[in-house]
């Protein structure tokens, strides 16, 4: 039996991986996993006692739908009437009982269209309930096999450990879906670390420690 040499054989493996055909540079499988964000919309109707607000029954009703949407700070809901012959003030007992169940009142808004008619029946103001949902990917996900070759594409697991946390921590889904606006910010603050910066006037960071202070 013939012996090769070791360099030999090297060269001859270097050669046979530079000679094999080469992988497309991006494929599904070394993407990252993607969270899908969704919105569900529906509708909820209730009957007004007069200028009494809402009946006794409707409003224990209506406390037991808000519970069980959970929790209510994430939750649009817009209000609107749904025939001609009550104001835009009708919305008001409505808009309290939103509130009163922890609904977040930027996110309470009063509709001045008219909805839907619903022909004289129990009904005397809708409410549109908007939630954002998030669902996790299909994880885990073996689909390619995890076995070495030339390709150099991630794991087709590769991601679902981060994806799958942050649909589940995020605490307004929304905020996957498009970001937050800015709230007001302190110019004058804001220019002064500017300036203190371009005239080498920096503030020094303050001296923290972990050690039990004496």
């Amino acid at each position: 039996m013939f012996a090769y040499p070791k360099f030999s054989l090297i060269a001859a493996a270097l050669l046979a991986t530079a000679c094999a055909p080469m992988g497309a540079t991006w494929s599904p499988e070394e993407s990252p996993k993607s969270i899908s964000v969704e919105v569900s919309s529906e509708s909820y109707i209730v009957k007004l006692d007069g200028r009494k607000g809402l009946f006794k029954g409707e409003r224990e009703e209506l406390k037991n739908y808000l519970a069980s949407l959970g929790d209510l700070s994430t939750v649009e809901f817009s209000l609107r009437r749904t025939h001609k012959n009550l104001g835009v003030d009708a919305l008001v007992p409505v808009e309290k009982e939103l509130l009163a169940a922890g609904a977040d009142p930027a996110r309470v808004h009063r509709l001045a269209e008219i909805g839907f008619d619903y022909q004289g029946q129990w009904a005397d103001v809708e409410i549109i309930v908007k939630r954002y949902v998030a669902t996790a990917p299909a994880c885990p996900d073996w689909s390619r096999p995890d076995t070495l070759d030339n390709q150099n594409l991630n794991g087709s697991n590769f991601g679902c450990a981060t994806a799958s946390a942050l649909a589940l921590q995020a605490a307004d889904p929304r905020d996957l879906a498009r970001g937050r606006e800015l709230g007001p910010a302190d110019g004058k603050h804001t220019v002064g670390a500017v300036n203190r910066y371009e005239t080498d006037n920096v503030k020094p960071l303050r001296n923290q420690s972990t050690k039990q202070q004496d």
